[in-house]
């Protein structure tokens, strides 16, 4: 039996709110019983006593189905043996913590009921992997009329309830990445008009960043905006080259970035410096 499941998962960087980042996965995951068992139904003497032809309180019509919940089952009682040999598939050791087996059906006209639940240690019966053993349960059966000889079905249902000797899984320590670059991307505007900016920034097979990929920049008057990107290069101890652009929105042209300290720029855009391990510069 397989089970397909999809995870969607919708957040946003701490850093730019407004944009919303949604990622949707689906898997499949394979149910596989870890036990097969093989059954047995062996007859067993009742030792309740049999009702008299004699007892006039035993001869009756055959009841309805609406009244046979309710009249009292005088047919013969008989005691089944259901003995359960099961086996564990697994690849590791097992416990089980409880067994049973459970009437899920029966022909209309009998009583049927299922005793022995199986007693367990406390912590749960160890089973090695292709290790077998065996559950034995009652099954008591009685029709509900003396005159009743016909043929009767029962269903069972055996239950068992497992679990792995470490159910609990180990708590992960918070981790951190290391070797992050802040790339602080800064706007001034000293003009006294309200001014609109584009920010696009595209992937690189030298660096992972965390940032929008394309975004808008207000910037009032006299004043400046700055933008981070968190880079995760690939690379130590050489220049990588972020596809970074800065376009007006109103001129619709495209700006020079001028580089500062850790930072270069040549014909085809910005270079930025990345550090040895040895180096603890973060921000450029």
């Amino acid at each position: 039996m397989s089970i397909e499941f999809s995870v969607r998962a919708s957040y946003h960087l701490a850093s730019d709110p407004g944009t919303r980042i949604l990622q949707k996965e689906s898997f499949t995951v394979k149910i596989v019983s870890p036990f097969e068992a093989n059954y047995e139904l062996v007859p067993r003497l009742h030792l309740d006593p049999w009702p008299s032809l004699f007892d006039p309180d035993t001869i009756q019509d055959l009841p309805d189905e609406e009244e046979a919940s309710t009249k009292p089952a005088l047919g013969l009682a008989q005691k089944w043996c259901l003995m359960c040999h099961y086996a564990s598939f697994a690849t590791e050791e097992l416990l089980v913590v409880e067994l049973d087996a459970q009437i899920t059906s029966n022909s209309p006209g009998i009583r049927c009921v299922s005793k022995g639940k199986q007693a367990l240690p406390g912590d749960g019966l160890e089973i090695q992997p292709r290790g077998m053993k065996i559950a034995e349960f009652d099954i008591m059966v009685q029709k509900l009329s003396l005159d009743d000889r016909s043929s009767a079905r029962v269903e069972v249902a055996f239950m068992i309830k497992w679990k792995r000797p470490n159910s609990s899984l180990p708590a992960k320590e918070a981790s951190e990445v290391d070797g992050l670059v802040n790339l602080d991307i800064t706007i001034e505007n000293p003009s006294s008009h309200f001014l609109t900016f584009g920010l696009t920034m595209e992937p690189s097979d030298e660096f992972a960043f965390s940032g929008s990929k394309k975004t808008t920049v207000h910037v009032l008057p006299v004043s400046r905006r700055t933008t981070t990107y968190r880079l995760l290069p690939l690379v130590r101890g050489a220049f990588i080259r972020p596809g970074l652009a800065v376009r007006d929105k109103y001129f619709q042209k495209v700006l020079r970035i001028i580089p500062t300290e850790g930072m270069k720029a040549d014909k085809e855009g910005l270079l930025v410096w990345i550090p040895d391990d040895e180096d603890e510069t973060d921000e450029v």
